[in-house]
């Protein structure tokens, strides 16, 4: 079989919500490791509440991204039947690549972040220890730091054998993707008319048994993910009218932050979880979207996102081992964590950018030669 696959169908209006999402995660790991929480606050105002809203969306956040993920694997998998190209070897290789190239450099980065960060608060009541510091260490990190623990987040297997790694907490959910990566493909062979009956039946039964496998956690968020599967799939059987297309798009950006604001309050649904109506919100806008016909003037508004996106999975790899750094050493022996007035925001500000700007160096070195290291692969074959 030839070496090259081509799936490449690009969908700018989805970079929105991809960028986006990195800031959202990036946004509350900073204000979780810098700023008091809310109920700390003394009549916080109208900006302030929307302020601990919208930095406090991670979760929401990754929701999207899975939401997101599912379509674009919906996409390259379902092309790759089409055209005859589908290969499980080639397949893996190309999300294998994806991957690793930002995952292994940032795993190492974390080390060494870690290390020095733990070095330096020897004899302090320290970050590390695992107090749960502004909600994000709650074990010490390290007992996370092993060989094992390293490898083993190589492999994709934090949440199911071994813990996130050090302080890179956002590596719970590389797990996730990976499991849906392969349990996808499965999936769509075994609800693929024409294939031999035993065929099917073998690949619901591995569909079955990944999920089992993986854990409750990740079998119960498939669904989310799957819902960008769905999104994809209307799109491919009829794509929405163009009169329609953008004015859905933005109602459906519309649901998706009134979902997050919901999310965000601790309004109780009965029976009912708020992460389904984001999937839900995100879907019907993915799929207007990806029915937008991209003018010249649309391209120039959304080159920011675009940019933004290109750096968003480096972003969310990379960012929280510097932040833990970073408050370790302001916030010595335990010390309270700021109160978000001007002053404070200001000095907040100046750590976001030290590290985002470090996030796009690492991303320059990494992400950004994916394409130079996948023919640097295949000539090596």
């Amino acid at each position: 079989m030839n070496e090259v696959i081509s799936y490449k169908i690009y969908f700018p209006l989805l970079d929105v919500f991809r960028g986006l999402a990195a800031l959202l995660v990036f946004a509350e790991h900073w204000r979780n490791l810098f700023f008091k929480d809310f109920a700390q606050l003394e009549n916080p105002g109208l900006l302030m509440k929307l302020f601990y809203v919208f930095t406090g969306a991670g979760h929401e956040a990754v929701m999207i991204f899975f939401v997101l993920s599912g379509c674009v694997i919906a996409h390259v998998v379902q092309t790759l039947h089409e055209k005859k190209q589908w290969s499980w070897r080639l397949y893996l290789k190309a999300r294998l690549t994806r991957l690793w190239v930002v995952l292994i450099p940032a795993l190492l980065l974390t080390v060494i972040w870690d290390q020095w960060g733990m070095f330096l608060s020897v004899g302090k009541e320290s970050i590390y220890s695992g107090t749960g510091f502004g909600h994000v260490l709650n074990d010490p990190v390290a007992d996370k730091s092993g060989f094992w623990v390293l490898v083993g987040n190589i492999g994709f297997l934090q949440t199911i054998l071994v813990p996130t790694f050090g302080s890179n907490g956002p590596l719970w959910s590389i797990a996730y993707e990976f499991v849906y990566y392969l349990v996808y493909p499965s999936l769509y062979l075994a609800i693929s008319p024409g294939k031999p009956l035993m065929l099917r039946g073998m690949a619901i039964v591995a569909t079955g048994a990944l999920l089992a496998v993986a854990g409750i956690g990740i079998a119960a968020s498939f669904p989310i993910w799957l819902a960008g599967a769905v999104a994809y799939w209307l799109f491919r059987n009829r794509a929405a009218s163009p009169l329609l297309a953008l004015p859905g798009f933005l109602f459906g950006g519309v649901c998706l932050v009134v979902c997050v604001m919901g999310s965000r309050s601790g309004i109780q649904l009965p029976g009912l979880s708020w992460d389904w109506f984001l999937a839900i919100a995100c879907a019907f806008s993915i799929y207007f979207g990806m029915s937008v016909k991209i003018t010249g003037r649309l391209t120039q508004v959304l080159k920011p996102f675009e940019w933004l996106s290109s750096i968003s999975y480096s972003l969310y790899l990379l960012h929280m081992p510097m932040f833990v750094f970073l408050a370790s050493m302001i916030f010595t022996n335990a010390s309270p964590r700021w109160l978000p007035d001007i002053k404070h925001l200001a000095m907040g500000l100046v750590m976001a950018g030290l590290v985002f700007g470090y996030s796009i160096v690492v991303w320059s070195f990494t992400e950004r030669k994916t394409p130079q290291i996948r023919g640097w692969l295949k000539e090596r074959k």
